[in-house]
């Protein structure tokens, strides 16, 4: 009943599409929470403040265990796999993500929600990764792996995508996941 109920309250984010946006970004902290998003967040919290005050931690953490996967599935499917992403879209769907995951942890204890959500956590992370410049590959600076070298190691074979993967850190998200989500950023324009 209660994986029902949240799945209904998030139906109206699974249809808006602001993700694609080409407004300029603000500071993920700064960005407000998506209004479509709101009322899932609010019975969230109502379901675990009753849960918290009613069932021992380890029952709890079963219970909301289950909760977070059934809303890493509502997103993944319904809105990572669905719409495209721009800078300003990753941003804001990373804010929701973020908002969701303090709302659970604020019963759970810190980083609780993360665990049951850690291949939503993975994809988050290959999306953000910055669009490096032609520039910053002649310096010496080391500044990580850039979107374009990522997307290009994860479609020219399978060894090279795991290995970078790995090298990511990466170690939930399956390679045939991880070329879906880059997919879905719309600078690489797959």
């Amino acid at each position: 009943m209660l994986i029902h109920s949240i799945r209904e309250n998030l139906r109206p984010y699974g249809r808006i599409n602001p993700w694609s946006s080409l407004s300029s970004s603000e500071p993920t902290t700064s960005l407000a929470l998506t209004a479509e998003l709101d009322a899932a967040v609010q019975q969230v919290n109502e379901y675990l403040s009753f849960l918290s005050k009613v069932l021992a931690p380890a029952p709890l953490r079963r219970i909301v265990r289950q909760v977070a996967l059934a809303i890493q599935a509502f997103l993944w499917d319904h809105v990572l796999m669905r719409y495209t992403f721009s800078a300003s879209g990753i941003d804001q769907f990373q804010r929701d993500v973020e908002v969701i995951w303090g709302t659970m942890d604020r019963w759970l204890g810190e980083g609780q929600s993360e665990i049951g959500m850690r291949k939503l956590k993975e994809a988050l992370l290959l999306l953000n990764l910055p669009a490096k410049s032609e520039q910053s590959e002649e310096t010496e600076e080391d500044i990580g792996l850039g979107l374009w070298e990522v997307d290009k190691k994860i479609f020219r074979d399978n060894v090279e995508g795991r290995e970078v993967l790995e090298e990511l850190g990466l170690e939930v998200l399956e390679l045939g996941d991880a070329r879906n989500v880059l997919q879905r950023r719309i600078e690489l324009g797959n």
